[in-house]
């Protein structure tokens, strides 16, 4: 349930596609009002805490590109950027390769 849980919650800050992307959904108001929110509408507290992670490691991997995220949005319009990375260089493609295997390591070691 982790994993599918983490997916989805990837998946969520990505519906702001239209006319707010990287704004509505990619701050933390967002994360912490969609986090109450799963707490109180899901009868498991560990799904509402892998859907935020999966909010946040997307959030987090946006905030490494060019563009970048309007993290404290709705009280500042700055948008923030760390690395300053394009979705197609092979530095994105390595760190999030590396992300990835490090979260299947760390899933495959709790299972032994």
């Amino acid at each position: 349930i982790a994993v599918v849980s983490c997916v989805v919650g990837s998946l969520i800050p990505d519906i702001d596609l239209r006319g707010g992307h990287r704004k509505y959904l990619h701050n933390v108001l967002a994360v912490i009002v969609l986090y109450i929110l799963m707490l109180l509408f899901t009868a498991e507290p560990l799904v509402a805490f892998y859907l935020t992670m999966g909010m946040l490691s997307h959030i987090a991997m946006d905030a490494l590109t060019v563009r970048g995220v309007a993290f404290l949005w709705p009280f500042s319009k700055q948008y923030f950027s760390i690395a300053r990375l394009r979705y197609n260089s092979r530095v994105f493609d390595v760190l999030t390769l590396l992300i990835a295997a490090t979260a299947i390591m760390f899933r495959l070691n709790n299972l032994l």
